[in-house]
Formats: C-alpha cells, structure tokens, sequence
C-alpha cells in the first residue's frame, strides 16, 4: 500500500511512531523556556474556551485529518494507472476540485451551524436565568422598597403626632396665660370703673325676686382660677341682665340690686382689651387638644364676649337710668 507515494509497510508505521515518540520525548526534556510559555498561554486559552466550541475546533481537526489521510492513498483510474488522490484532485477539472471542496466546506459548515445551535441555546438558557434573577432581585427591592416606605410613614405619621402634641401643649399655655391676662385686666377694670364692677358683683349681694327665689353673687375678685373666674363673670353679667328685665317686668321690688346713674353720669364702659382677649381665645381653640377645647366650650366663651359687647352697646339693658 502506497501513501502520498510511499510504500507503508507495518514495519515502516513501527518505525515513525517510534520516532515520534522519541522526538516528542526529547522535546518535553529540551523545550526552550520561551515556546513553552508560548505553549503555556495557548492551552489556557484553550482551557478558557467553551465546551462547545472546543468540540468544533476537535471536529474541524477530525475532518482535516480524515481528508489528509484519505487524501495520501492511490486513485486507480481504468487503464490500471495509479496515482496519489491528493494530485489526481489537483488535476480534476475546476468542477469536480469545487465539489470536493464544497463537501469539505459543508461538513464543516453543518459541523459548526451545530456548535452554533448549542452555544446559542446555552447563551439562551443563561440569559433566562440572569433574568429570573433580576426579577427576583427587582421584587426583593420592590419588598425593600415597600417596607421602607411603610417605615417612612409610620415615622412621619409619629413625627406629625409629635409635632401636633407640641403645638397643643404651646397653644394650652398660651390659652392659660390668655385666661390669666382676662382675669388681670378684668380686675384692673372693675377697679377704674364703677359699673363693670357692679356689672362683675365685686360684693356679695342676696337677689330676692317676688317668687321667693335666692340667687348668690360671690367676689369674683378673691378668685386665683382663671377659669373659675371666667364662670363667674359670665353668671355676673348674665344674673345683672335678668334682674334688670326682672325689674323692667315689675318682678324685683328692691332697687338696691339695680346699678342707679342719671343721664348726666351714664357710665362708659370700653372692655375692648377683654373682647380681644376672649376672641384670641376662640381663634386658637382649633389648635387645643380635644380635652381643652372641651375646656373652652365649658367656658362659653362666645355668651361671655355677646354680655360684654351688649353691656358696652345697650347699657340700659343692665343698669336703670333716672
């Protein structure tokens, strides 16, 4: 058997394995330092590469060596002339050249289209897994996200109460020391003039009317609560426009619980700083805490500042003119 024009005997294919063999032996203990390293670099690509793509480059060897070995034996045409295959292609005419090759190229083409199929559908099978676990991520932040916000609101909304209870202690105190300066002004002007003090009943007085009825008027002045105080200006004022209508009615006989003044000396009353009091008393209620709005509405602030602004416009109501 001929082979590239050489006779192949058994003892021949003996012979170059053995060299072989002995050349890759001296090879491994004489290699410079620089091919192998250059070697070196090579297999760790190799190693680096794809599963896939390793068997494509191993198949595109496998076909190449099958050709070259097919290619080394005779072609016998009919005329009994034997000739190396790898010549006889050589001398084929352009068509049958381009078929041989055209076998070549497809096997490796079908061989690659192959490889190709695969790393895509691992490629594929990678992608879907990076986006399951984007989506997981994506709902783990989503979660996070969520509980952060409901922290945040949690935190404002106790944020919202702390400053809410704040602002409802400051408005208390500022309603404490606005009922105080009632009170002080109150008295200031119960002791400037005559009718408000009357008006307030700064001594205690028996009312009987002609049913038998006993109302008591305390002073109001003794009084340190500013509350209690308010309460009693308004049952004051109040009780003196009753016995006025009392006895504007013929139901009171004695004049002694009437306020007495000529035209001539009808007392002025301005209870301007009391009224503006009272009103900043009303506007800031809406801040109050719902205990001290009830407070406020006990105190029937809105009754107090109508007596007061009637006893100022229609006097006559609350004292008799000679």
């Amino acid at each position: 058997m001929n082979w590239y024009g050489l006779p192949m005997t058994s003892s021949l294919v003996v012979q170059i394995a053995l060299y072989l063999a002995i050349v890759f032996g001296l090879f491994e203990f004489l290699r410079p330092r620089f091919f192998a390293t250059r070697v070196s670099g090579i297999v760790d690509r190799y190693n680096r590469l794809d599963g896939f793509f390793k068997v494509g480059i191993w198949g595109t060897i496998a076909v190449f060596s099958f050709v070259l070995l097919v290619s080394g034996f005779e072609h016998c045409d009919e005329v009994g002339e034997c000739k190396n295959k790898l010549l006889v292609l050589l001398e084929s005419p352009p068509n049958e050249l381009g078929d041989a090759l055209a076998g070549v190229a497809g096997t490796l083409a079908f061989l690659w289209i192959i490889v190709t199929v695969l790393l895509q559908s691992r490629e594929l099978a990678s992608q879907r897994e990076e986006l399951r676990l984007t989506r997981e991520e994506m709902e783990g932040q989503k979660k996070a996200t969520q509980e952060m916000a409901g922290a945040m609101k949690v935190q404002a909304e106790i944020f919202l109460e702390e400053q809410q209870q704040r602002r409802e202690e400051r408005t208390a105190s500022v309603l404490d020391a606005l009922l105080d300066k009632f009170r002080d002004a109150s008295i200031a002007l119960a002791g400037r003039n005559e009718f408000y003090r009357w008006l307030i009943d700064a001594d205690l007085r028996l009312v009987t009317t002609q049913n038998g009825q006993e109302a008591s008027r305390s002073k109001y002045c003794e009084m340190d609560d500013p509350d209690e105080y308010l309460r009693a200006v308004r049952n004051s004022v109040r009780l003196a426009r009753s016995n006025m209508q009392a006895f504007d009615d013929g139901l009171v006989d004695f004049d002694d619980v009437l306020f007495q003044a000529s035209r001539s000396e009808m007392p002025e009353l301005d209870v301007t700083q009391l009224v503006d009091l009272l009103n900043e008393v009303e506007r800031i209620s809406i801040d109050l805490s719902p205990d001290q709005r009830i407070r406020v509405e006990i105190l029937e602030i809105a009754e107090i500042l109508e007596l007061l602004c009637e006893a100022t416009e229609q006097p006559s109501k609350f004292y008799y003119v000679e």
